[in-house]
């Protein structure tokens, strides 16, 4: 279970004079229970899937100063459910059974599928609204890279990540991935 914690400060507008405008307090929490699996056919090959909810506990809290006496409360704005689907598969090009030195070289190529169950939430209030606009998207990106595993105790992972498809919903052109993990412990 994944559980999200608001980190970030209210959205806050103001007028040219200082005059609050709207406030979105950032009062959400997320929980995100998820199912993973592996299935393994041979010592080399494997292929992993992700299967992720993503439900908002309770709204954020918008204020606005729609009739202009001072910020009223005007609603509460809830994100949409989400659904992440993710599948990926991987292939030991390399695996040394020594400790030393490069152990093993991993490609792997994934995609991912983020699903929107549902719309978000819009608040209206004299001239105001405030919300998403863009109703529901879906985004889906691949990833493709390769992870070198050294000592059998370090990983070092660069992976491109780019949109599959079009339109409103692309977030971005494209991207480069570089991870390290290192695991502790006997």
């Amino acid at each position: 279970m994944g559980i999200v914690l608001p980190t970030a400060s209210d959205i806050t507008a103001k007028f040219a004079d200082g005059t609050p405008l709207m406030n979105i307090s950032n009062d959400a929490v997320r929980l995100q229970p998820f199912l993973g699996g592996m299935f393994t056919p041979s010592e080399r090959l494997f292929v992993h899937g992700f299967l992720q909810c993503d439900v908002e506990t309770a709204g954020n809290t918008v204020r606005l100063n729609a009739a202009g006496n001072g910020l009223q409360r005007a609603g509460t704005i809830t994100d949409g459910t989400n659904l992440f689907v993710d599948a990926g598969v991987g292939y030991w090009l390399y695996k040394s059974q020594g400790t030393r030195g490069v152990t093993g070289i991993i490609p792997t190529v994934e995609i991912h599928q983020n699903i929107a169950l549902g719309g978000s939430d819009v608040v209206n209030a004299g001239p105001f609204t405030v919300g998403n606009f863009a109703g529901r998207s879906s985004v889906t990106n691949v990833v493709a890279g390769s992870t070198i595993e050294f000592n059998q105790r370090s990983h070092l992972t660069a992976a491109y990540v780019g949109p599959i498809g079009g339109g409103s919903a692309r977030a971005f052109d494209g991207g480069v991935q570089l991870m390290f993990n290192h695991f502790f412990g006997p």
